[in-house]
């Protein structure tokens, strides 16, 4: 077992591998340049050059298009009558997933990624006392270490180095917990690494900080960790986990790296350029587009008052045409070539990375079919088919490393809370349990789109009112818990109208005395406690 010591050494190695690569300068700078702070470093005597984000609409649109994609992680099975176990573990997803807030998590994740080119996810377990609690976190690509930095898969690493910073009383509170001694416990104390964070998230404040690492590596196919500040291991423990409990997201990949390259990094250059343009085009307004008064000092005697508003002008001497100590120079003329390239300019950056109008919704969707909206918004974003097929291999590796923790964490079986009561899936039941990953869009243009068809078939005819509403998606932009409102007391009314005439039916036959027609089944009818108004009549 490495020493806390050597960990270190290990973690600045990663430190020395990515600061070479760049990676803290280029995130830093990419996520100025998304959150508008593109004049950074520029010495401007207060003044604040105008700058106009291109690189914000941009990949918002691209990483939200992403993000609002409906996932759905299913798990099968090829053994026979493991039909119920894979319905329990889909079950037990889907608790997971809204527990955990798991969608904003991938908003989260994708958008770190789009910015800086690699996002993670990390998965750990807080239960306590024996029970289970898986939970997740953000890592940021400027506070996880490779082994390899050339291999892209994480499973393939000899070891990961997870850095965050932690309050020094925390750590100690944990250390003690543990059963560190006190000895080595004084030995935690506050540093300073300012450089390995992303601008502008300083950390100011008065809490004294210290840097944590997190060791995982591989010991007989099992994953062990160690926690460790400079000079003391404070904890660490054999998982038993068969997988790295960590799930990677690359915006697009980069040759030979385990890293990858943003959305922001390659639009820097045409950004700088369109705040330039725009700069140089205000300098030129202010300079040129308003007229400059020319005054004779010598022969105005209060020169303060030219610029109040109805000021008389006193004038000293003898003066034939007032035109020789007060005139103006007409605004010069400046021509559309300037606005014209810088239109241009936004016009084919959005064009190129797949954002323009059309992509980003500056469309009449009334003006077409729900079939051809669709066509259009599946066209625009067929650029986006790598990143979809990342984030596809992303959501399934995170399933996988749910699946694992199941078998792991819970050796004598977990417990899943379902409508019909607590049933029990024992590790064995689930060994050969795979998953797939179900993705469909769910942008308002496609669920107008889905919408739009379904109404047609109903107007036709082809379907019924309720075959209408049952195909409406949960999240459909139709209130589908209200037509579901509407079909239950139509339902009802139904019901009460079917009792009532059974009733009367009965009631006949009784008034003719004809007692022999009544079946077994009419002498038995009872009424619904709760049909107070049939009871009435």
């Amino acid at each position: 077992m490495k020493s806390a010591n050597e960990i270190f050494e290990l973690y600045e190695q990663g430190v020395s591998q990515l600061r070479m690569q760049g990676v803290y300068e280029k995130t830093a700078r990419n996520y100025d340049f998304f959150e508008g702070r593109q004049w950074e470093g520029l010495i401007s005597n207060g003044y604040n050059p105008p700058v106009e984000n291109v690189i914000k609409q941009i990949v918002k649109h691209k990483y939200n298009t992403i993000s609002m994609q409906d996932i759905e992680i299913i798990f099968t099975s090829s053994e026979n009558g493991s039909e119920q176990i894979t319905k329990l573990l889909n079950e037990f997803m889907e608790q997971f997933w809204e527990e955990k807030k798991m969608y904003s998590q991938m908003w989260k994740v994708n958008k770190a990624c789009h910015i800086a080119g690699d996002s993670y996810l990390y998965f750990y377990d807080k239960g306590i006392g024996g029970k289970s609690d898986v939970d997740c976190q953000l890592v940021d690509n400027t506070n996880i270490y490779f082994e390899d930095e050339r291999e892209p898969d994480i499973q393939k690493q000899k070891y990961i180095i997870i850095s965050q910073r932690f309050n020094v009383e925390d750590i100690k509170k944990i250390a003690l917990a543990n059963g560190i001694d006190e000895l080595e416990v004084d030995l935690i104390v506050s540093d300073e690494e300012a450089e390995t964070k992303n601008k502008p998230f300083y950390d100011n404040s008065k809490n004294k900080k210290v840097t944590g690492l997190l060791y995982l590596y591989m010991e007989n196919d099992q994953l062990h960790y160690i926690k460790c500040v400079r000079n003391v291991i404070y904890e660490k423990e054999n998982t038993k986990l068969s997988l790295y409990p960590i799930a990677k997201l690359i915006c697009n990949e980069k040759k030979g790296s385990a890293r990858g390259i943003g959305e922001v990094e390659p639009l820097i250059n045409n950004q700088i350029e369109i705040n330039k343009t725009l700069w140089r085009r205000s300098e030129c307004i202010k300079n040129s587009a308003f007229p400059y008064k020319v005054v004779n000092e010598t022969a105005v005697a209060n020169t303060e008052d030219l610029k109040k508003a109805g000021a008389t002008i006193k004038v000293r001497g003898n003066i034939q045409d007032v035109g020789n100590i007060v005139k103006y120079i007409a605004p010069s003329y400046i021509g559309n070539d300037a606005k014209e390239f810088s239109d241009e300019l936004i016009m084919m950056t959005k064009e190129l990375n797949n954002s323009g109008d059309g992509a980003t919704g500056q469309i009449d969707p009334t003006k077409a079919s729900g079939a051809a909206v669709q066509a259009v918004t599946q066209q625009a974003n067929v650029s986006s088919s790598e990143q979809m097929a990342a984030y596809k291999q992303f959501v399934e590796d995170v399933g996988y490393i749910f699946l694992n923790f199941v078998k792991t964490y819970n050796p004598d079986g977990v417990s899943i809370v379902t409508s019909d009561g607590v049933k029990i899936v024992k590790p064995s039941d689930i060994e050969n349990v795979k998953l797939k990953i179900n993705i469909s869009q769910a942008t308002p243009f496609n669920k107008w789109a889905v919408e739009s068809e379904l109404k047609s078939l109903f107007q036709a005819g082809l379907i019924t009112f309720e075959e209408f509403v049952n195909s409406l998606d949960e999240n459909a932009m139709i209130p589908k818990n209200k037509l579901l409102k509407i079909l239950e007391n139509r339902n009802e009314a139904v019901q009460k109208d079917e009792i009532i005439k059974k009733l009367i039916e009965v009631i006949s036959k009784y008034e003719m005395n004809d007692v022999s027609k009544i079946t077994t089944e009419e002498n038995n009818f009872k009424l619904p406690n709760n049909e107070g108004e049939i009871k009435n009549v």
